[in-house]
């Protein structure tokens, strides 16, 4: 019998699984001797625990100089086929990838679960051991073996009784218009009971309900659950959650003191008032991204897959209580199909927005208006499209290193008047001839020009007080002679004696 190469031979992990393959494959006898004398060593330098078919099949020049049996497979080979290739029977092709390496090690979970996600977890999962409840925990972004999860709902129900999950959840939507639509159908989804509140759309709503033409979605109809044209209509009932998606009033707040209250909307220190007439309750800040728009009375346009809802407290410090109420709620807008995260930080994200909704968002609106301009007086090609990419390439200048600077921001940072006149002047007076409203150019334009006259003012009055601290000139009569000959003379007289 060949010899297999034995300081070759991997023996990492499975010894006992590879010492019954080596029994079946070249005898009992054979196998012990190699196995007693076999070095660990190991020819794969990426995988160690992994065993090498060279190491068994020297006499197959192809296998011995190739690959082992695992890197076959990788390349999308059956076993059948590297048994072919080889010359190794398919039986003991397919032992040696089970017995022959470990499958990669999955992430070491957490062994201990936070309070507020043992919390969460009591109010989602009916029972503390299931197949499903690692599956769920993980919707939910808790990370954690059925094991984990088991021991920590028993040990929190055990203190606190069982908690009722928050399916069928019972849900006011204070604003079902746009986004507040797209979240109704999201809730609705999900099983929840949503009072919806429809101003202007009730009668439209009332007769047929919403329809939305959505990417994400398809078109769709629905209906809310029950409808109501005010939120004092809403009295007499009781809500685990409600949504507020516009800057609405407090002045129903008897009707909601034992409500978490999620305040959808962009922004930063929307939640101080709410805080302040809301202070035992629950505050959930959630600002959103999703492209929606209300057409038409109960029309629904959403022509983008974006839906990102990001759920926090305010305070961020709040009790145990309030945050696994926050991710609750969040798990509740991914029941229901969309994207939703609880962040502890949510603060500091809503902070990191303004850099696009308080930058970026006026600049591309003045991008817009010139393309708009563009069009009316006909000039071809220039469209979104270009506008976008002309933002792109200035960003990746930036990202590139690039510090030239335009020679408005120079004469800005120097503190000198800009050529206001040449640039956006010349653009808004074209736009008043062709009829081409231009809000947030024309906004930029009086701003600048006001920033020129204040700067040629200022420097008009320090050129007066100049001239007023300059000393009068040298007159052309003589100074009279001081005839005190102890005196000395300035100028150009005689010095005095001695």
């Amino acid at each position: 019998m060949t010899d297999i190469g034995i300081p070759n031979l991997i023996l990492v992990s499975g010894r006992l699984g590879l010492h019954k393959l080596l029994c079946g494959h070249f005898g009992r006898q054979q196998a012990m001797l190699w196995l007693s004398s076999a070095n660990t060593s190991c020819s794969h330098p990426s995988h160690p625990e992994w065993l090498s078919l060279s190491s068994i099949t020297q006499n197959n020049t192809w296998a011995a100089n190739c690959a082992d049996t695992y890197t076959l497979r990788e390349q999308g080979h059956s076993t059948r086929h590297i048994a072919r290739i080889t010359g190794i029977p398919k039986t003991t092709v397919g032992n040696v990838l089970r017995t022959g390496r470990k499958p990669p090690r999955k992430e070491n979970a957490p062994k201990t679960l936070s309070e507020e996600d043992v919390a969460l977890l009591a109010r989602e999962l009916p029972h503390d051991w299931g197949v499903q409840n690692e599956k769920k925990a993980k919707e939910l972004g808790i990370i954690a073996s059925r094991t984990t999860i088991c021991r920590a709902l028993k040990k929190y129900r055990s203190k606190h009784g069982n908690a009722t999950p928050s399916q069928g959840a019972n849900i006011l939507l204070a604003d079902a218009e746009g986004v507040g639509a797209v979240y109704l159908y999201q809730l609705l989804q999900a099983g929840c009971t949503v009072t919806a509140v429809c101003g202007s759309n009730y009668d439209v709503v009332s007769q047929q309900g919403f329809t939305m033409n959505s990417v994400r979605y398809g078109n769709v109809k629905f209906r809310p659950t029950r409808k109501v044209r005010s939120i004092e209509d809403s009295a007499g009932s009781s809500f685990d959650y409600v949504l507020v998606c516009t800057k609405s009033s407090t002045e129903a707040s008897h009707l909601w003191l034992s409500t978490a209250i999620v305040l959808i909307q962009s922004g930063i220190g929307i939640e101080e008032e709410v805080k302040q007439t809301f202070s035992d309750n629950a505050i959930i800040s959630a600002p959103v991204r999703c492209p929606a728009t209300e057409t038409a009375p109960g029309h629904i346009d959403y022509q983008e897959t974006l839906n990102i809802l990001e759920v926090g407290t305010y305070p961020s410090n709040t009790s145990i209580e309030h945050r696994a109420t926050a991710k609750e709620f969040a798990g509740l807008m991914v029941q229901g199909g969309g994207g939703a995260e609880y962040r502890p930080d949510i603060q500091v994200l809503r902070c990191s927005r303004l850099l696009m909704g308080a930058a970026w968002g006026p600049i591309w609106g003045i991008m817009r208006e010139i393309v708009h301009l563009a069009k009316a007086i006909g000039v071809p090609n220039l469209t979104k499209e270009v506008a976008r990419d002309k933002l792109s390439i200035a960003m990746e200048r930036k990202k590139a290193g690039a510090e030239s600077e335009t020679r408005m921001s120079q004469d800005v940072q120097e503190g000198r008047p800009t050529e206001v006149e040449t640039v956006v002047g010349t653009t808004v007076r074209m736009a008043r001839q062709y009829g081409v409203p231009m809000p947030r150019l024309e906004t930029v334009y009086a701003l600048a020009k006001g920033r020129n006259a204040t700067l040629l003012a200022a420097s008009k009055d320090a050129s007066a007080a100049a001239a007023d601290v300059t000393p009068p000139a040298r007159s052309s009569t003589p100074a009279p002679t001081n005839t005190n000959a102890s005196t000395q003379t300035v100028g150009r007289g005689p010095l005095p004696d001695g």
